[in-house]
Order: C-alpha cells, then sequence, then structure tokens
C-alpha cells in the first residue's frame, strides 16, 4: 500500500494532514488543489500542486489580526516543499519531510519529519516532530544537537523582513516538539479527526489575537 489520499484531506494550513499538522500522505500525482479556512483572525488562502508523486508544494498567501505594530493586520506570503522519501508497507509507516514557509518572513516557518500508517483502509494514524514553528510548545533539546551543536540555537528571524529569500540557516534548529493524531474516513464525504499540535501560536497569543487553550484539535 501507498499512503495517497484518494481524495485529498487537507489542514488548515492547505498540505495533506490532520487538522494544523501535517502527514506523510500524498494528493495523487498532478493533483491541484485550493483551500481557504479561517479562524481566530487568522485567514489562510492556499494552493497546492502534487508536483510529482513524492514531491509537493504550495504557495499561501495569509491575512493575521494584531501582528503589525498598533495591531494592525499583517498579510504574508509563504512557500512549502514536502517530499515522501520513505512509501508506506505491509509493517513499514511512511516517512515525509517538509519545509514550511521557506521562504516567506518566517511567520509559519517550521520543518519537520513525519510518518503516516494505514491501521485500516479507513484509519490512519501519524506522528511527527517539529522545529520552528511546528516546535514552539512543549518542545525539547534539538535531538540533532548531537551532530552538531548549531542546531541548538535557532536564528531570529530578520526584523522588517519582507520575505523572498530562503533562509537555510535556520532550517532544523532551535528546540523540536512531537505532534501526531489520527483520521478516520467514516464515509467517502466524511473524515473525522483529531491531533495533538506542536503549534504554540507564540506571536498570535503574545498579539492578544488567538488565545490558545489546548494542544488538542478535533
Amino acid at each position: 500500500p501507498v499512503c495517497v489520499l484518494a481524495e485529498s484531506s487537507l489542514t488548515t494550513f492547505g498540505t495533506p494532514g490532520l487538522i494544523d499538522m501535517p502527514s506523510a500522505e500524498s494528493a495523487p500525482d498532478a493533483e491541484f488543489s485550493t483551500t481557504v479556512s479561517y479562524f481566530a483572525g487568522s485567514l489562510r488562502t492556499t494552493l497546492s500542486f502534487q508536483i510529482l508523486p513524492r514531491l509537493s508544494g504550495s504557495f499561501r498567501y495569509s491575512g493575521i489580526d494584531g501582528l503589525l505594530t498598533g495591531g494592525g493586520r499583517l498579510y504574508d506570503r509563504s512557500f512549502d516543499l514536502r517530499y515522501r522519501m520513505i512509501e508506506e508497507g505491509k509493517y513499514r509507516p511512511a516517512v515525509a519531510i517538509g519545509l514550511q514557509d521557506f521562504i516567506g518572513t518566517g511567520v509559519y516557518s517550521g520543518e519537520y519529519v513525519v510518518a503516516s500508517k494505514h491501521i485500516t483502509p479507513a484509519v490512519t494514524v501519524t506522528g511527527g516532530i517539529g522545529w520552528g514553528r511546528l516546535g514552539s510548545f512543549n518542545g525539547f533539546s534539538n535531538p540533532l544537537g548531537g551532530i552538531n551543536s548549531s542546531f541548538n540555537t535557532r536564528p531570529i528571524v530578520r526584523q522588517g523582513s519582507l520575505g523572498g529569500i530562503i533562509e537555510s540557516a535556520k532550517w532544523f534548529r532551535g528546540d523540536a516538539a512531537f505532534f501526531g493524531g489520527a483520521a478516520w474516513k467514516a464515509t467517502k464525504k466524511l473524515t473525522l479527526k483529531a491531533e495533538y499540535s506542536s503549534d504554540g501560536y507564540l506571536r498570535e497569543v503574545a498579539s492578544g489575537s488567538f488565545l490558545r487553550k489546548s494542544p488538542y484539535n478535533f
């Protein structure tokens, strides 16, 4: 079996996954999708394309209340790339690696490695580890720090940055955190999801535009 979505179930970021958190699933080859999500002052419009069977890309345009000086709305562009490194097997989960907002202002910037496995044809479980935005809640010391101490610190986003520059020096650096969840395709048109999110929504909470009560989303 291959972890491919027959009918793409997408996140609030417009990518295959749970609710906020990504999964290792992929859309069918060459599929193009567009999504719009809104909650708590955050509007995200995303265009995603399955470039190759294992590689997908996304362009996102977002409006986020309260992030500009004086409480104004920040309009932000971001790009994602995701590559499925390992196909799902009988006992082996699919594994993907992703870069979120890797050419942008850093508002949604994060990286992840995630695994997904079909327990039954209708039930999929997902678990992963995230950095950056996806490592901002209940984080721990970067396990990659044992390879090189430079992975322990994540560079601060440049103030006033307008994006458009690839800041690879941030990738997979700083604290990491676990995330995960499950999805049940109850019918052809209904999927139920539950997740544990590692996104702390730090900037939104600090601005007062969002009250984050729990890491659990349903």
